[in-house]
């Protein structure tokens, strides 16, 4: 499924360029205690106990929140609001890679540190619910496949499974493919569903499905 400038449906390598940038426009970040071994300008902890590892999203479109509360403000994408003059929130999915920095019970906050299998230095920091995070990556995330075929709910399950088995077998047969990044239904006749593969080197490209 696509997503629009990062959120919900236009394809997620516009979301880079998109990106709010920017230590100063972060909320909620805690202090760098050196002796931790954090870097002087790396965001930390704000709240709750630090965590320094990796935390891996369990779900699709979850919000990013700008502080550990369900009534709490998302995380707005400064860029993306302004090319569409409108507000576009960060909602974040198993195709991020998450720095983890404080747990509280209910909320663990994170720093987006790649997206589509590529670092990013985007300065984003946010908050989200304990139940959408996970210590350790699933199966497919650790095979390369970071698009969540499960939450499209326009193909029947049967198709759901076929497009997941097909993309864990490009992963395995097709050298050039180090991660599975999206896939949507095809607009083109005769084709009917694309998956994207993002090489370790070069632009992303289709591999196609026909049902």
């Amino acid at each position: 499924m696509r997503r629009s400038l990062g959120v919900t449906s236009a394809p997620r390598r516009v979301r880079g360029a998109l990106a709010l940038r920017g230590a100063a426009m972060i909320a909620g970040v805690g202090v760098c205690v050196i002796a931790l071994g954090c870097k002087e300008d790396e965001p930390t902890c704000a709240q709750g106990t630090p965590i320094a590892s990796p935390v891996y999203v369990h779900g699709h479109d979850v919000p990013l929140l700008t502080a550990p509360s369900s009534d709490a403000p998302r995380v707005v994408n400064q860029r993306a609001s302004a090319v569409t003059h409108e507000t576009v929130y960060r909602t974040v999915d198993p195709a991020y890679g998450l720095r983890g920095l404080c747990r509280l019970p209910k909320y663990v906050q994170v720093q987006i540190v790649s997206a589509d299998g590529n670092t990013v230095d985007w300065g984003e920091v946010g908050w989200i619910e304990a139940g959408k995070v996970a210590t350790q990556p699933t199966e497919d995330q650790s095979e390369g496949l970071l698009f969540d075929v499960s939450a499209d709910h326009s193909l029947t399950w049967q198709q759901r499974k076929r497009v997941h088995d097909e993309a864990r077998r490009v992963l395995r047969e097709d050298p050039r493919c180090q991660h599975i990044v999206d896939g949507d239904r095809s607009s083109r006749s005769g084709r009917g569903y694309y998956l994207v593969c993002s090489p370790s080197g070069g632009s992303n490209y289709n591999v196609w499905i026909d049902f």
